[in-house]
């Protein structure tokens, strides 16, 4: 994976390569608004290492449903034991879906989640 560090303005931004879409073209996802070249080039970093990682997600269109199942796919089943990966597995289709699934990611608020927490402590 590769990205580039620019300078705008007076501002700094990263663009990084962030795979291919369906027709194999390249796709890249551009972060804005650093004050400086050095935290541009530590966010480059962290998003590099997340992509070699398999953890980096591109939050604009995904679901926190979506999310989740790559997260228990890609992270918990290989990462913690069958019992403690069953049990995320159901508190996530059983409590978290139902309610919030259908949110999209980057536009999930901290007040949805507090009312999932209220409806779960009622019960």
């Amino acid at each position: 994976m590769r990205g580039t560090v620019t300078k705008k303005g007076n501002k700094w931004y990263i663009a990084v390569d962030v795979g291919h879409d369906e027709k194999g073209k390249r796709k890249q996802r551009w972060f804005s608004g650093f004050k400086t070249k050095k935290e541009a080039q530590a966010k480059l970093s962290e998003v590099l290492q997340q992509l070699n990682t398999g953890t980096y997600v591109d939050c604009d269109n995904i679901t926190l449903e979506e999310y989740l199942n790559k997260w228990l796919k890609d992270y918990a089943e290989h990462k913690v034991r069958h019992n403690t990966f069953r049990g995320y597995k159901e508190t996530i289709h059983n409590h978290i879906v139902p309610l919030l699934g259908k949110h999209k990611l980057q536009k999930l608020k901290p007040t949805e989640i507090q009312s999932l927490y209220s409806i779960k402590l009622r019960k």
